[in-house]
């Protein structure tokens, strides 16, 4: 049985307008061109910055290419790019745990989203589109960065998954009726060690489960607002060890953000 203890809330920090892009030093001039060509995503790996850019505004259809995957060298020239039809999408990256390899997520909206893994081969940039018949999310590796969680995108919210990595094969599912959680799975979720996952069941609470999604059960979270129509828990990530933060937004209140300790 997993149980949660309160560490302490925290008021979340305002929500930036703006694009943050984290790099070393090395790769300042990398990240300023990713800047000038208007990228909305960028992180760094060990082959280079890579960077998600949407293509110029203009008259386009689903189906057109509306996105490039980039990869920039340090003095911030283009070594590889890939033409991605994602229609008026915008761009998040989740690198994996070696650096050698990465997400790609441009979701459109009701239009749906691409999900594509991301290597880099030689120099040149690799994708594959993850789960094409499926509509998906990704939220985090495991540790080993041998698993990789999904949550089920907003248009039908009824699965999360678990694929091997980097096969993609699938290991585990976990229907959101078999839990209980009727209103289906959150946009988020994590891995909390290698042996287990949160997710967020939408206006219930956390669902938590073992690695395989197996035994999954809610989650009490002492002190936390009744989950309903007055508030609402909008994310959960591993903050590493058995800790976990949720961010809750509550009616005429703060944006908040809460640290519990998990026991195994």
């Amino acid at each position: 049985m997993v149980t949660a203890r309160f560490v302490e809330r925290r008021v979340a920090p305002p929500r930036s307008a703006g694009v943050g892009f984290s790099a070393s030093a090395e790769y300042a001039a990398a990240v300023e061109r990713a800047v000038l060509l208007g990228a909305d995503a960028a992180v760094q790996l060990d082959s280079g910055l890579l960077v998600t850019i949407p293509t110029p505004a203009g008259p386009s259809e689903a189906g057109t290419p509306s996105h490039r995957v980039a990869l920039l060298a340090p003095d911030g020239s283009i070594g590889s790019e890939r033409l991605v039809a994602a229609f008026e999408a915008s761009g998040s990256i989740l690198a994996h745990p070696d650096g050698q390899s990465a997400i790609v997520e441009l979701p459109m909206g009701q239009d749906g989203t691409y999900v594509l893994a991301v290597s880099v081969l030689d120099g040149e940039l690799q994708l594959r589109e993850i789960l094409p018949a499926d509509e998906v999310i990704p939220c985090g590796f495991n540790p080993q960065g041998t698993r990789l969680l999904l949550a089920p995108y907003p248009n039908d919210p009824e699965i999360a998954q678990v694929l091997t990595w980097p096969d993609l094969a699938g290991v585990a599912q976990l229907e959101a009726g078999d839990v209980g959680a009727e209103l289906g799975f959150g946009i988020y979720g994590c891995y909390v060690g290698d042996d287990l996952v949160v997710l967020i069941a939408v206006e219930r609470g956390l669902v938590v489960a073992d690695a395989q999604l197996r035994g999954a059960c809610f989650l009490e979270l002492p002190g936390l607002p009744v989950v309903g129509d007055d508030a609402e828990i909008e994310s959960v990530q591993s903050l590493g060890g058995d800790r976990i933060a949720v961010g809750l937004w509550q009616s005429g209140a703060d944006r908040s953000v809460w640290v519990y300790q998990l026991t195994r």
